[in-house]
Parts: C-alpha cells; structure tokens; sequence
C-alpha cells in the first residue's frame, strides 16, 4: 500500500469523507489524491492536531498499527488539549526574507499560521513562532524540513541566551547552537552546527536583529 492508500484505509475506518479531511487540515479538496509520500510539513502538524489517534509513521512508512497507541492511552486529556489550540505564525524558509524585513522595519508582517497544542504548562503568545529548519547543519539534532516551536528573547536578555537558538542578524535567519555567548565582554556571539562538517560562525552584536530560544520540535521528516 502506499501512503495515499493507507491514509484512504484511515477515512475509510472513521467514516471521514476525502473532501472532509481535506477541507478540515485547510487544504484544497484533491489533497488526498494528489498525495504522494507523506503529508509535508505544513499538513503534518495540522493532521496531527485535528487527527490524534491517526499514527503519522503508519501513514508515511506502514510500520506499526493504523491508530497511535499513545492516543489510545491518554483518551479523553488528547481530545481536552486540543480545545486550547494556539494559532502560532510559521516562518517557512521561502518566507525568511520577509521575516527579516518585518523586523529591520520596525512592522508587522502577515505570516501564514499554524496550531500548536500547549505543552507543559507553556503560555504560547506572539513571542513565539514556528521557524522551518532547511539544510543538514543540526543534523542530527534537528533534521532538514522539521519545524521548529522557538520564542523570542527580549534584547535585554541576548547575553543570557545559550542552547539551539535562530538568530536574525543581517539578511539571514539561522538556526544554530549557542557555542560562545560573549556579548557582555566582546559584543559577538559564536554559533556552531551539531553537524561536524560545519564549522562555527561569529557575528557582532550590532547585526543582530532577534534571537529566539529554540523550545521544541513540532514536526521533522522521518527518514
């Protein structure tokens, strides 16, 4: 079976019509029949969200069983968390440019936007924003195409900033780790890769645009 045909086996068990399905993750009504390998990125989350008992590695891979084991044992609490989805902006890699822009200008910039089930207590608010990660440089902590739940820090508090951080600084929108945090001393912080065959990137204080913590993985290609 493949991925179209196993996700048809799906609707087909919850009674869910193709346009349904389509029309309730936002996509156009030949979604399903246009699928190929898995649902992308910007699908994944939403499908995720809207169908919880639905096991995204069956879909995309046919290992495991049809219905996630870990839907069946919370029950009700998945069904009471998603009443308090949170439609967060996405910064997709094609959008990157405008998101520096926004920033450098000082405006708002309309980005499309995502849901994201609070976890652990988190407050989610305009602080934070979903950033698609491009590239094998955090590999393997972070693969190509996954997407990346991050919040911003106040400026106040760049110097305090440590972890896998995305920096804005002049054109660019990087997500790194934080090797050297040396603002207070020398007004520049170091970035490294986890992936060895990168090497590290300084940049000056005064090129910084944002800096965001890196809080969690929301969705990441399985391969």
């Amino acid at each position: 079976m493949t991925a179209k045909e196993r996700l048809k086996a799906y609707l087909d068990y919850k009674k869910i019509t193709q346009i349904a399905f389509a029309e309730s993750i936002g996509a156009s009504t030949g979604y399903v029949n246009a699928m190929s390998k898995g649902f992308g990125p910007k699908y994944e989350a939403i499908v995720r969200e809207k169908y919880p008992d639905l096991n995204i590695g069956w879909v995309i891979t046919g290992d495991g069983d049809m219905l996630s084991t870990a839907a069946h044992q919370v029950g009700v609490a998945i069904k009471a968390d998603t009443e308090s989805v949170v439609m967060i902006d996405f910064i997709p890699v094609h959008a990157s440019a405008s998101f520096v822009e926004s920033i450098c200008d000082e405006k708002e910039c309309a980005f499309e936007k995502m849901p994201v089930i609070p976890l652990n207590g988190e407050k989610l608010d305009s602080s934070y924003k979903i950033f698609e990660v491009s590239g094998d440089s955090m590999v393997p902590t972070i693969n190509d195409g996954a997407l990346i739940l991050a919040k911003e820090i106040n400026e106040a508090q760049w110097a305090y900033a440590e972890g896998v951080v995305v920096v804005v600084f002049n054109e660019m929108v990087v997500i790194k780790r934080m090797a050297e945090n040396r603002i207070f001393d020398s007004n520049m912080i170091v970035l490294s890769s986890d992936n060895e065959k990168y090497g590290k990137m300084q940049i000056e204080l005064s090129n910084i645009r944002a800096i965001y913590k890196a809080k969690r993985k929301i969705s990441e290609n399985i391969f």
